[in-house]
């Protein structure tokens, strides 16, 4: 169920114990998920055509063994190495020099993993990569904020963003009453569903418009995930890129691809 580069190579022992080289087989979700990743890659270079691109993962790089595996056959310590293989596509492009790994749920990313895949994508590209676990991030006119935990997307349909809204003026508000200038945008992961609301403030007469986004995962449904959302019928997935111009927010792009897990029976 979870994402997996079909062109992931693994290490292992053979029955003699030498050292062997293997890739795990993807089922038909992780093919679907692998499909949707791609296509996703794809709009955002399109997106951005020669200009730069800051990648910014929100949290669980990898998913733990609490929950049971995402991938079978697997040994605990081959998930960094499966989140190494999976973030690869996105660190190759030539237009991609920084990426920032905001670090997750701990059941989730035992003993740092997140601080391992950022060094070893750092010794294969040379690349600027660091972790955090919650930031401030300056675009040059405006700041975006990012961290794995955040607002809930709402437990009715009707009533989604609802919480959201809330979540967002509070942080607002706690950022001027530490003296520091609200983000332009709020970046949350954690809850596979996708969230995005705007919020307009008239502060010293001047307007302002504040987001917040919660951005899908990349895993297919786990019996644990199908019990937290409470059996929700679809599952989605997706990125979303924040398009920057003169060190503004000019625009937030979602891409995504929802899809009814459902199995529909005829008796």
């Amino acid at each position: 169920m979870g994402l997996l580069n079909p062109n992931t190579i693994l290490v292992a022992f053979n029955a003699q114990g030498e050292d062997v080289e293997w890739t795990p087989s993807l089922s038909d979700t992780q093919k679907w998920l692998w499909e949707c990743y791609t296509y996703c890659i794809g709009e955002a270079v399109e997106l951005a055509g020669d200009d730069e691109i800051v990648v910014c993962h929100l949290g669980d790089i990898t998913h733990g063994t609490r929950f049971g595996r995402l991938v079978p056959s697997i040994l605990p310590g081959d998930q960094g190495i499966i989140a190494l293989w999976n973030i690869k596509p996105l660190m190759a492009l030539p237009n991609v020099e920084q990426a920032l790994l905001i670090t997750g749920t701990e059941v989730h990313v035992p003993n740092s993993i997140e601080a391992l895949v950022a060094k070893m994508i750092r010794f294969e590209s040379g690349k600027r990569v660091r972790t955090l676990h919650q930031g401030r991030v300056f675009l040059g006119e405006e700041w975006l904020d990012v961290a794995h935990h955040g607002a809930h997307p709402g437990t009715r349909d009707w009533l989604r963003g609802n919480v959201a809204t809330y979540y967002t003026k509070s942080r607002v508000y706690e950022d001027r009453r530490l003296g520091k200038v609200p983000s332009v945008l709020y970046a949350r992961g954690h809850f596979h569903c996708p969230v995005h609301i705007t919020i307009n403030e008239v502060w010293h007469g001047e307007d302002e418009v504040h987001h917040l986004v919660i951005v899908p995962s990349f895993s297919g449904p786990t019996r644990y995930s199908i019990k937290a959302t409470q059996s929700t019928p679809s599952l989605t997935v997706g990125m979303m890129a924040l398009e920057v111009i003169d060190g503004r927010l000019h625009k937030v792009h979602k891409f995504m691809k929802e899809k009814d897990i459902r199995v529909e029976v005829i008796l």
